[in-house]
């Protein structure tokens, strides 16, 4: 019995870790839009390089996502977690630091780069840890943070980029983003729940 209830603690545990992340991808998704002026201004950009800057992750989105899903297929959950962290907090370093039009947009892609597989990832996650008759749920809970952090992070961002600046948020992200928790970055004390978490169970849950 106490072996069971501690399955499905950890089980519900790891949903709602997955939930934090979705939470700090759309965080990431919105920022742009919320730091648009001070950004138009410092890079002097024009309407048409705005849109252009704004649709880059959009695009690059779409065409990699099933890709990500084909690659998630063949080398598991596990390793494209961590790599897509690794380009992501490289895309929010980027940012931060990005001194034209041109290194901003390549940021955003290498930001996609990042995000992409975790949509899928998370799905297939869910169904390693969750029975058939729980997933509904789970992926709901993870699924409902999408829309929660585009109500919740619009102000946020807004009142960071108020008082410290645009580059303050991807500054932030890159070296306090709760997605460390999810791809390797734990202190040493959670290793054993870290690899318990990322570890694929041999066979899905039926």
């Amino acid at each position: 019995m106490d072996s069971e209830y501690a399955v499905k603690k950890r089980r519900w545990t790891t949903a709602c870790l997955i939930a934090v992340g979705v939470i700090v991808n759309y965080f990431d998704r919105i920022n742009m839009s919320v730091a648009l002026k001070p950004l138009s201004e410092e890079f002097h950009l024009t309407p048409g390089q705005l849109e252009i800057l704004l649709s880059a992750f959009a695009w690059s989105y779409a065409i990699l996502q099933i890709p990500a899903g084909t690659l998630l297929d063949k080398i598991g959950v596990k390793w494209v977690a961590r790599i897509d962290t690794i380009i992501w907090s490289a895309a929010c370093f980027l940012t931060a630091i990005a001194s034209s039009q041109g290194l901003v947009i390549l940021s955003r892609i290498l930001l996609e780069i990042g995000e992409v597989p975790y949509f899928p990832a998370a799905t297939k996650a869910i169904g390693y840890w969750f029975p058939r008759n729980e997933r509904g749920t789970a992926i709901a809970l993870f699924d409902a943070q999408s829309k929660l952090s585009n109500a919740i992070g619009t102000p946020i961002i807004a009142w960071v980029v108020s008082e410290w600046g645009w580059r303050t948020h991807t500054k932030r992200a890159f070296f306090k983003s709760p997605k460390k928790l999810l791809t390797g970055m734990l202190p040493q004390r959670n290793q054993e729940f870290r690899d318990t978490l990322l570890r694929s169970p041999l066979t899905p849950h039926q």
